[in-house]
């Protein structure tokens, strides 16, 4: 009979791969490095509480999880090297569970890279053509603190096609590229940081003390609870967006066509995902610097 200590109490998959070495330390690394670092400092063993993730993807019990440890730290050290843990996935009873879970957190990998390419794509696109230009992946490339060289290759690689722009396909293969995918997800991250912001209500203070900072601000206008072209231009230099992009951020903020924003035109063009983040942040400056929004 099966050593209770070699089972992880899951329902076995009869298509899981052949047993072989080769399959073995395949799924064993990509499970080794997918929980590394889960449970603290990335290094080249697993400690109790990212091994205990992987008996949690695989339902067992906190006693199971204790047994299968024990079991599989050969040389009690606390910890589990990378032999120690093929070894364990090795073992015949716990292979098809361990190629099981290799392949759905794969799969969901995937999901995730699709995700974040799809809203890194959609706030790069700034003009909203579905295509990326240089100047817009190069904002990325900043962003990630690319040197303008190395951006150039990336993008070299990226072009597959060669026609100047980015298409989603291409975008995306780039993002799951494994030198690419850790930076990648970080601005995900902080975009999502700052979406949340956004959703709990922070906009409408936000667009409000911008509307008060900008109205009278520009070269022509007054202070009048409007703002024209002039004053918008402002902000738009701030974020560093060149007259011709201004002028089109304008003409799609104006929704009325008066040639001047309203405060409710103003606080819906804050709110776009596109917006927000660079709003923020020059929010952010003002109000450090101390500026005087009212007068």
């Amino acid at each position: 009979s099966k050593s209770k200590s070699k089972t992880m109490e899951v329902e076995e998959d009869s298509k899981a791969p052949q047993r072989t070495p080769a399959a073995v330390l395949v799924v064993s690394t990509a499970l080794f490095d997918k929980l590394n670092g889960k449970g603290g400092a990335q290094t080249n063993f697993l400690n109790w509480k990212e091994f205990t993730l992987l008996c949690k993807y695989a339902n067992a019990s906190e006693k199971r999880a204790k047994e299968l440890w024990k079991f599989s730290d050969k040389d009690q050290s606390g910890t589990l090297s990378r032999k120690e843990f093929f070894d364990f996935c090795a073992v015949e009873s716990i292979w098809p569970t361990v190629c099981k879970i290799a392949t759905q957190l794969r799969i969901n990998e995937h999901a995730e890279q699709r995700d974040v390419a799809e809203r890194l794509f959609q706030y790069l696109d700034k003009d909203n053509n579905s295509r990326l230009s240089w100047e817009e992946f190069a904002a990325l490339c900043k962003s990630a603190g690319t040197d303008q060289n190395q951006a150039q290759k990336l993008w070299s690689e990226t072009d597959v096609n060669l026609d100047g722009n980015l298409s989603f396909a291409e975008f995306s293969n780039f993002v799951a590229r494994p030198d690419c995918w850790d930076v990648a997800l970080k601005i995900h991250t902080s975009l999502l940081e700052l979406s949340l912001q956004k959703s709990k209500g922070k906009v409408e203070r936000v667009a409000q003390l911008m509307f008060d900072f900008l109205d009278g601000k520009g070269a022509f206008s007054t202070k009048d609870n409007l703002l024209r072209i002039d004053s918008f231009t402002l902000l738009c230099k701030e974020a560093g967006a060149d007259e011709k992009r201004t002028e089109l951020l304008f003409r799609q903020a104006d929704k009325d066509n008066s040639g001047s924003l309203s405060r409710q035109e103003f606080l819906h063009f804050c709110a776009r995902d596109d917006v927000w983040p660079s709003v923020v942040k020059i929010e952010a400056y003002i109000t450090n610097k101390g500026y005087n929004t009212s007068s």
